[in-house]
């Protein structure tokens, strides 16, 4: 690159002065923080002659080179693969600690529903026996109440018999005196 100090390159460079002071007193520039400095000319001139002298421009990279570039860009891909390897690990690690905690809440959760049910079976297995008890103590009493009825049934009909043969006699006497 060559740069000429011709009228056109001294009114470009003004041109461009002139928009970078414009762009520094803008309020919107300022606020942003972009830090504009004016080219110094000179310096690039020299750099450009710098770079003419010291470039040589090459048209092939040797076997060797090619190598070591295809290298280092493997390198570099492995590394950044590597990398991402390591972050998707990490992630299935952390998922899977997730989802081990959200298995041992549910299971949790299971077992303490099964202690409630265990308890609650075990209260109406009690309360089953003792309505068994009450029922077997009521048969029992029933039982006995009805054989004591029985045997009071079957006294009151002896005794009404006993009665009905005094009356019958009674009757048959008196008729007979009447007669």
């Amino acid at each position: 690159i060559v740069i000429r100090d011709s009228e056109e390159t001294l009114m470009l460079e003004d041109e461009c002065r002139s928009k970078m002071l414009l762009k520094q007193k803008d309020l919107m520039m300022s606020k942003k923080k972009v830090n504009t400095k004016p080219v110094d000319y000179a310096a690039l001139k020299e750099l450009s002659q710098d770079f003419e002298t010291r470039f040589v421009p090459q048209t092939e990279l040797s076997a060797e080179q090619v190598f070591w570039s295809q290298n280092f860009d493997n390198k570099s891909v492995n590394e950044t693969l590597t990398a991402e390897l390591e972050r998707y690990k990490d992630q299935v690690r952390i998922l899977k600690e997730g989802n081990n905690v959200d298995k041992a809440s549910n299971s949790c959760a299971q077992s303490l529903e099964i202690d409630n049910l265990k308890q609650t079976l075990s209260k109406h297995l009690k309360e089953k026996e003792s309505l068994q008890q009450m029922v077997t103590l009521l048969k029992n009493d029933f039982q006995n109440e009805e054989s004591t009825n029985i045997d009071r049934e079957l006294a009151l009909e002896k005794h009404v018999k006993e009665l009905n043969n005094i009356v019958f006699k009674r009757n048959q006497s008196h008729i007979l005196y009447t007669y």
